[in-house]
């Protein structure tokens, strides 16, 4: 009897099978050989592939076995078969966060923003990136604290701000910033605007300034202006542009609040495209196809100008009727769109203008 032992072959976590092979006769008797393979661990986490302790499903990384805790990382950590179980979000995910109060409830003269929140292989972040918090409340018609009140317990039995204004900042130079930290409507009231080398009795416009909440500066619509210092005064703000109401389908975000159109109802029950200056289509483009060639609505009755591509007298054909011995060239997409991007002109033959063939029109971005 001959016992033939084969062991560790030196890669790490791999073994070789034990052979143990019975022959008096010292020959081959394939008939009586037992393979007793062990388990195979190549990526030494402890669990083999499809054997004993534990079928490991991805026997190439350390932190893939049925022994693993499942995370939020978009594969099956624990090998049972699912994938991010029990996660309350999926990996790289963005949400709308804020820890004073419901964001959407918040409002343009709210001093509170919301931020974001990233999936994480845990869950959602801990941290709202961006987010801006609630001050104490000033009477300055804004609702600092973000309670859902503007000026609570500040203002007197006729609305207005209860004792003394507070002072304008006027800095270490005693000539302000530019803002209107006391929401009184003037802009470093109180403050000097001596400016060295020039009259004081002469105007000069050198101070920027903005009479609408700092945090609102840049956003959407809003901008700053200039003043000007005259007899040692600061003048009035000049150019600024302040939150206003949001108006609906000027695609414009007037209330500054870094939403365009929010709240506006959006167009609904397409119809045919009519001149008058709305989107009758629904297609977000205004009286397309319906204009004439000098840009102004068509008029039923006239004559069609030849090779202009539009409906002139709102028959809905095309440059009907014109004589033709050419190719010529055509677009039937929206006029403003043509030689944009992949949108490119195509052409007609006469006679009797045949269809137009090789256009491309608008079509949803590919990612």
């Amino acid at each position: 009897m001959f016992n033939l032992a084969f062991g560790c072959s030196g890669e790490a976590g791999v073994y070789e099978p034990t052979n143990n092979v019975n022959n008096a006769n010292n020959t081959n008797n394939s008939n009586n050989v037992t393979n007793n393979l062990t388990c195979v661990d190549f990526d030494q986490d402890g669990y083999g592939d499809n054997c004993e302790p534990g079928d490991d499903c991805n026997d190439y990384e350390q932190d893939v076995n049925p022994g693993m805790p499942e995370i939020c990382n978009d594969r099956d950590d624990n090998c049972d078969g699912r994938t991010d179980e029990d996660c309350p979000c999926n990996p790289g995910e963005v949400r709308i966060c804020s820890s004073y109060r419901d964001p959407l409830t918040v409002s343009p003269e709210m001093h509170c923003r919301t931020g974001y929140q990233t999936c994480e292989p845990t869950g959602w972040s801990d941290t709202c990136v961006g987010e801006v918090g609630p001050i104490d409340e000033t009477c300055n018609s804004f609702d600092d604290d973000c309670d859902g009140d503007i000026d609570e317990g500040l203002l007197n039995a006729i609305g207005q701000c209860s004792g003394e204004i507070p002072p304008e900042d006027c800095g270490p130079t005693g000539e302000g910033n530019g803002v209107d930290e006391n929401g009184d409507g003037s802009i470093d009231e109180g403050c000097s605007c001596v400016v060295p080398g020039y009259d004081p009795a002469l105007p000069r416009t050198d101070q920027p300034c903005y009479g609408g909440p700092t945090y609102t500066l840049g956003v959407g619509v809003c901008r700053g202006g200039l003043r000007d210092c005259l007899g040692g005064v600061w003048g009035a703000c000049v150019g600024d542009v302040t939150p206003s109401t949001e108006l609906c389908d000027d695609r414009l975000d007037n209330d500054c609040d870094g939403l365009v159109d929010e709240g506006c109802p959006w167009c609904v029950n397409p119809l045919p495209e009519w001149c008058d200056g709305m989107d009758n289509d629904c297609d977000g483009l205004i009286d397309e196809g319906v204009r004439n060639g000098c840009g102004g609505c068509c008029t039923v009755g006239t004559t069609d100008f030849c090779d202009d591509g539009l409906d002139n007298n709102c028959n809905g054909v095309i440059d009907e009727g014109c004589d033709c011995d050419q190719t010529q060239a055509c677009y039937p997409g929206p006029p403003e769109t043509a030689g944009i991007g992949a949108c490119v002109w195509g052409t007609k033959t006469c006679n009797e203008f045949s269809p137009c063939v090789g256009y491309v029109t608008p079509i949803p971005e590919l990612c």
